[in-house]
Parts: C-alpha cells; sequence; structure tokens
C-alpha cells in the first residue's frame, strides 16, 4: 500500500482525505514506474488515467 499526504486509515485501506496535490501525482507516478512489473503496464495506465 502507499499512503501519500493526509490519510486515515479505512478499514485495512488507506484513503486520501481531500485533492492530491502535484507533488502527490507526481511521487505516485514515480512509485508506480518502479514497482508495476511489466506485464501490469496496462493496470499503470489505467491508473494513470485518473491521476
Amino acid at each position: 500500500m502507499i499512503a501519500l499526504g493526509d490519510t486515515e486509515a479505512a478499514g485495512s485501506v488507506f484513503q486520501k482525505i481531500g485533492e492530491l496535490s502535484t507533488q502527490d501525482i507526481t511521487t505516485v507516478k514515480q512509485s508506480l514506474d518502479s514497482i508495476v512489473p511489466t506485464y501490469l503496464s496496462w493496470a499503470k495506465e489505467i491508473i494513470n488515467l485518473f491521476l
């Protein structure tokens, strides 16, 4: 799991409180580039559509 900025516990996951900042979006994209395996690149692209 990745928790950035202001977060709160919501069961077994974290929810972002408010909007993602430009820095949050950049950090998420960099994290996705470094941790998502090549065979899941389609899933990474779907996530990037929502950022």
